[in-house]
């Protein structure tokens, strides 16, 4: 099998669970690159997303770091679920470049799409190291804390919007669209 550039600091059968201070620090780092960069308000012309990828890659980036601290350079065997996942990436980093010569994008869109699947790429291959180190309990309960964080959140800020629009700023808090919007949303019966 192909390898790839992380490997296991140990064997999984091993006890791999982290200490509690790490597990603490991954949860919190999670939080942090799973909340933030959804929560973020403030936007600035020409792209109103611009500033939440900066964060959203920013703080992965660092969950990443926090998350490789228990792996140590080496080999990743690839097998055939992270080959097929790697190709699937892989194609949608093809379809990205190649958009600007049949679809007109411009260079810049198209590179930054590139870029997101590779940093894509290099989570994938983070998880698939973790997983085989025996880490991939902890680092998916940290994950899964930090949706739950970033859900209630969001809700809380929904809350606020439908019950007290004057309190939404814009800056810290997105204003909410219209009355009728925020009435219309809780008038939903999917909701």
């Amino acid at each position: 099998m192909p390898d790839v550039g992380l490997s296991p600091a140990s064997s999984p059968s091993t006890n791999n669970a982290p200490m509690a201070e790490s597990a603490v620090l991954w949860i919190a780092t999670a939080c942090v690159a799973v909340a933030l960069p959804t929560l973020l308000a403030f936007n600035l012309p020409p792209s109103a997303t611009f500033l939440n990828q900066a964060v959203s890659v920013i703080c992965w980036g660092a969950l990443l770091s926090v998350f490789a601290e228990c792996l140590r350079a080496g080999k990743l065997a690839l097998d055939a679920g992270l080959a097929a996942l790697l190709g699937a990436l892989a194609a949608l980093g093809a379809a990205a470049l190649a958009a600007p010569l049949w679809a007109a994008l411009p260079w810049a869109l198209s590179l930054s799409a590139l870029g997101l699947v590779l940093a894509a790429m290099l989570v994938t291959l983070t998880g698939a190291a973790l997983s085989r180190a025996g880490f991939g309990a902890s680092a998916f309960r940290a994950l899964c804390v930090a949706l739950v964080v970033a859900g209630v959140l969001s809700m809380v800020i929904g809350i606020v919007q439908v019950f007290a629009p004057d309190w939404a700023d814009g800056n810290w808090m997105p204003r909410p669209a219209s009355p009728a919007a925020r009435w219309a949303i809780c008038a939903s019966p999917t909701t």
